[in-house]
């Protein structure tokens, strides 16, 4: 075909490109500028699209530990406490320190008061100096004084500002460690429902395949229309087994980000193993002595007995005098007086003893006594929780590890039923209830041994945070 005859190219714009109307209702062609305006809304509402979409970022265990440590309401409580702790040292230190205080004072009066001695002096003779001012209508006074109170009593309050710090360091190091260790049940939580949602997915995908071939037999006459209702049966409870699982998900994982103050959406991601316990451990005395030597709630217990030990000696001190130091300084701007001196300054040394402050002193001896052994009875009450901890998670740990062992071997023997069940299905010697029966101990083992591996690793979790080896970094 000649050129001449050819049809001339067909234009494209962007809005023919890309699906958008280039003509109006009666006909008319749309103008560039209007298609190009519809052509950016379009681009707009796809970016808006994509990126309402949250993506989910993995959040690790360690990353939940971490985002607890950061956000979890009452770890931030305890920071707290332990910040008023170290303050008060500084309380304690400025009582010790000495104190200098200052004043200016201006004094207008309604008249000077001044003193002529020539006036009382007889007749021709003349006495030099002349008018003498006593106190002047303006008068201003600096004073400055240096002072300082040596209390004995105070001694023993700056050792136990340390052991106060300590004790409240240590508590708030305690409930830190079981706030961590409710994180990583509620993360275990999690892990578990979406195991089980895996393999449910699984189990229904099964069954579906399944019920494809049993519609095929009763199809060519070989299979009942029992057996296809069955099957539908069991993807119906598969599916209403997948909806509690999801549920139970999001209500890990909701529960999860309010506990750490994380973010809302996220993916679990299974974490490592904890490790095993050495062998040693296993003797009952040596894993005892280990938690009483390395759990932090027995050591705050032991800066317990010390702090109420210096508080009776803080009691004891204050029969003791105190020593009352000063150095006063003045100068006057005005007001020199018969001595002609405007700058004047004082020192005194006061020894202050209290022989009768109405028995408080013997009162607050009895209860700090009292206190100290409630110290002592907290530490041996710390000691047996902590035996207790210690002895109900090896008990925990040992059913984990038998229910484990258990799990798998029903896991072995539902896959050998399965094979077995599977091949007598192929030749027709196994009804299909059989065969549904066969699937679902499989599923129901799969989700048990997830389960109990879960249960065996908080197990270890726990144990460490009893024999205080818990470290979740």
């Amino acid at each position: 075909m000649p050129d001449s005859l050819s049809p001339p190219p067909r234009r494209l714009d962007a809005a023919a490109s890309t699906g958008l109307p280039t003509r109006s209702a009666n006909g008319r062609r749309l103008p560039m500028m209007m298609a190009r305006r519809q052509l950016a809304l379009l681009a707009a509402i796809a970016l808006l699209a994509t990126t309402s979409t949250a993506i989910a970022a993995p959040l690790t265990l360690e990353g939940a530990y971490r985002l607890a440590l950061k956000n979890n309401t009452k770890i931030l409580i305890a920071r707290q406490r332990l910040i008023r702790a170290i303050n008060y040292r500084r309380v304690i230190r400025s009582r010790l320190l000495p104190s200098l205080t200052g004043s200016m004072e201006y004094t207008r009066f309604r008249q000077e008061q001044s003193f002529d001695p020539s006036s009382f002096a007889p007749t021709g003779v003349n006495i030099p100096g002349g008018k003498i001012t006593i106190v002047p209508v303006n008068q201003f006074l600096l004073k400055a004084r240096v002072g300082y109170l040596f209390d004995p009593s105070l001694v023993p309050l700056v050792q136990n500002v340390k052991n106060n710090i300590e004790l409240t360091r240590n508590t708030n190091k305690e409930e830190q460690l079981q706030i961590l260790l409710q994180v990583a049940q509620m993360y275990y939580q999690g892990l578990l429902a979406q195991q089980a949602i895996e393999l449910n997915t699984r189990r229904i995908a099964y069954h579906r395949d399944h019920q494809k071939l049993a519609e095929l037999r009763h199809k060519h006459g070989v299979g009942q229309k029992f057996d296809i209702i069955r099957i539908q049966i069991e993807v119906e409870n598969a599916k209403r087994d997948l909806q509690t699982a999801k549920h139970a998900l999001e209500l890990a994982k909701q529960s999860l980000s309010i506990f750490i103050g994380g973010p809302q959406t996220f993916d679990l991601v299974r974490p490592a193993p904890p490790k095993e316990p050495s062998k040693e451990l296993e003797d009952t005395m040596t894993s005892l002595r280990l938690a009483w030597s390395e759990r932090p709630g027995i050591t705050a217990a032991r800066f317990g007995i010390r702090l109420a030990k210096r508080n009776i000696l803080e009691t004891w001190l204050k029969f003791a005098p105190t020593l009352n130091i000063g150095f006063n300084m003045s100068y006057n701007t005005q007001n020199t007086g018969f001595s002609n001196q405007q700058f004047d300054w004082n020192f005194m040394v006061v020894l202050s003893f209290n022989f009768y402050d109405g028995g408080m002193r013997y009162a607050e001896l009895r209860e700090r006594e009292s206190l100290l052994q409630e110290a002592r009875i907290k530490l041996d009450e710390t000691r047996a929780v902590i035996a207790n901890d210690v002895a109900a998670a090896r008990k925990q740990l040992a059913d984990a590890v038998k229910s484990l062992e258990s799990s798998t071997k029903v896991l072995a023997l539902a896959k050998q039923n399965l094979s077995l069940v599977q091949e007598g299905y192929k030749l027709g010697s196994v009804t299909n209830n059989i065969m549904l029966d066969a699937v679902n101990a499989v599923v129901n083992a799969e989700i048990g041994i997830v389960r109990d591996r879960l249960q065996r690793e908080l197990s270890l979790l726990n144990l460490q945070r009893a024999l205080g080896t818990f470290k979740p970094f």
